[in-house]
């Protein structure tokens, strides 16, 4: 059976206000060529074209004060890979990577490199942080571009902070040491998350600062390369919790995405020093659940939840880390409790204000390795970016191997 697309409800919004606006306008056009008609004894034909005046003229009206932007048409593909076809290009160029499969499609592949992930799902691991105070600088090359870069990002609600770059890592058994200094959340814009966005030059940033058409190694890249956190929640009724991004996020529009997906904050990640520790990290990560979830996560530690860690080809190899928590809560008693304050709505502090609870079960059918779509446990359709959906197979690929383990 096929899956249709789930229609937006600001799309539908939209388009009905658009409906009450026509016919506004034919009401008070008409209204108005009758006043003339009347008071003034214009003919059949000269109230004609009185009425067609009116018409034009207050369709101009209409078309000055509807938002230039319009909340049908999500221009996030202009910036990023995001389309069907802008993703398979994305695959088929970098072909000869390690692509990441789900372990029982391995013909379907995602825009993702594997950069480090447990072997075992009960194996211990160990974090190791090396902190630079060191600040990232933007490249010369795209420095003339800024404002056209900034620019792409107009729908987007945006807040600048200090945020941590994974300037590089090694692998050592069991051992991930990460070497990590500074970046802002704008030069991530700038760079990561507006890398396919075409320039006046008429190259993009991608084009720019990785010319080979190869992926650089993370200690050769000249991206921002923010470390992305992406914490999956199980409830304790064996439900997956999903958010539905709201319009103003910069990366995931109008999405289901997962549970929190974030940027480390400086607030939250940096101590009295301004070091970046492994106690900050897990801090980082549980004030951002509290934020965006009102959860609380009293058994969370960063080393035993940890998954893997992924180069994300949509944001031309921005670090991702994901993890994976199970909450004793139940999705109902989660969804009563998840009540974000309006200001984080308005401020984006939250990604969205829907939660969705999936089955694993569904989380596998056909449709999802075809257009990254799934239905929740309420029947209805929803989409997932291709980032999103890329860490989602990671999540079930280590399910299957801790399920394999087991048995």
């Amino acid at each position: 059976m096929k899956i249709l697309p789930k229609i937006k409800k600001s799309t539908i919004l939209v388009l009905r206000l658009q409906v009450l606006f026509s016919l506004f306008i034919v009401l008070i056009s008409t209204v108005f060529a009758y006043l003339f008609k009347l008071y003034l004894h214009f003919n059949w034909l000269s109230t004609f074209i009185i009425w067609g005046g009116f018409l034009i003229f207050f369709y101009l009206i209409y078309l000055m004060i509807i938002p230039k932007v319009s909340l049908i048409k999500n221009n996030e593909h202009l910036k990023l890979a995001t389309t069907k076809k802008q993703v398979q290009s994305l695959i088929q160029k970098f072909a000869g990577e390690p692509l990441i499969y789900y372990h029982l499609k391995p013909d379907y592949l995602f825009p993702g490199i594997l950069s480090y992930q447990r072997k075992n799902p009960d194996s211990e691991i160990q974090l190791r942080i090396i902190d630079e105070q060191l600040d990232y600088q933007i490249p010369q090359k795209i420095q003339p571009y800024l404002d056209e870069l900034m620019a792409s990002h107009k729908q987007t609600y945006i807040n600048d902070n200090l945020t941590i770059r994974l300037k590089d890592f090694q692998i050592n058994n069991q051992q991930l040491t990460l070497f990590t200094e500074r970046t802002t959340y704008f030069h991530s814009l700038m760079t990561n998350r507006a890398c396919d966005k075409k320039l006046s030059n008429r190259q993009t940033v991608r084009d720019m600062l990785e010319p080979s058409g190869q992926m650089t190694s993370l200690g050769q890249s000249l991206f921002s390369n923010h470390i992305g956190i992406n914490v999956f929640i199980e409830t304790s009724d064996q439900k997956f919790v999903f958010i539905l991004r709201g319009k103003k996020v910069s990366i995931g529009a109008n999405k289901l995405g997962i549970a929190v997906a974030a940027s480390l904050k400086d607030k939250y990640a940096l101590n009295e020093e301004k070091k970046f520790t492994l106690e900050g990290f897990q801090n980082g990560i549980v004030k951002e659940i509290a934020d965006e979830l009102q959860l609380e996560v009293p058994h969370f530690n960063i080393e035993q939840n940890f998954i893997a860690m992924y180069r994300d080809l949509i944001e031309a190899g921005k670090p991702q880390f994901i993890f994976y928590y199970k909450t004793n809560l139940t999705f109902t008693q989660l969804q009563q409790q998840f009540t974000p304050p309006k200001k984080a709505i308005q401020t984006n502090v939250v990604d969205g204000v829907t939660l969705v609870s999936i089955d694993k079960s569904n989380l596998v059918q056909d449709s999802f390795f075809k257009d990254y779509s799934v239905i929740d446990n309420l029947g209805q359709h929803y989409t997932f970016s291709p980032s999103h959906a890329t860490a989602l197979v990671i999540l079930l690929n280590h399910l299957h191997n801790k399920t394999s383990t087991h048995s």
